[in-house]
């Protein structure tokens, strides 16, 4: 009986998880545009202050981001990437850019017309997208 009830328990549990993602995948869906005015606090990175420019760790800050359903594009002010992107656990989103590098970023709010996203390690900054 326990192990009936363990398992109702684990496929409930697993269902609603697919569910949150599925839907979180819909609301990601379409062209999301860099909000300035949504911004929060600007954190300065001084990690790499003392490398010298070749070996410090490259930042990607993208103004423009259009999500299909499995790839999508990104943009700056002077480059475009072509990516394949993934939500990981319900609040990790995952680009996957063409030379194997791989940005990661934390949803912090995910509607209809908002997305906020902020870096892994970054504790105050957010980056505010509106479609």
């Amino acid at each position: 009986m326990k192990k009936v009830l363990f398992f109702i328990f684990l496929l409930a549990f697993l269902t609603s998880k697919a569910q949150n993602s599925t839907k979180q995948e819909k609301l990601i869906i379409g062209t999301w545009k860099y909000n300035v005015a949504y911004d929060t606090i600007a954190e300065v990175d001084t990690t790499d202050f003392y490398k010298p420019y070749a070996e410090r760790e490259k930042k990607y800050f993208f103004t423009k981001i259009k999500v299909k359903k499995s790839t999508a594009k990104l943009s700056d002010y002077l480059e475009k990437w072509n990516v394949t992107w993934e939500i990981k656990n319900s609040n990790e989103l995952y680009f996957f850019l063409e030379d194997k590098k791989i940005v990661k970023y934390l949803i912090i709010k995910l509607t209809s017309d908002t997305l906020e996203l902020r870096e892994p390690n970054s504790k105050i900054s957010t980056l505010g997208y509106y479609k």
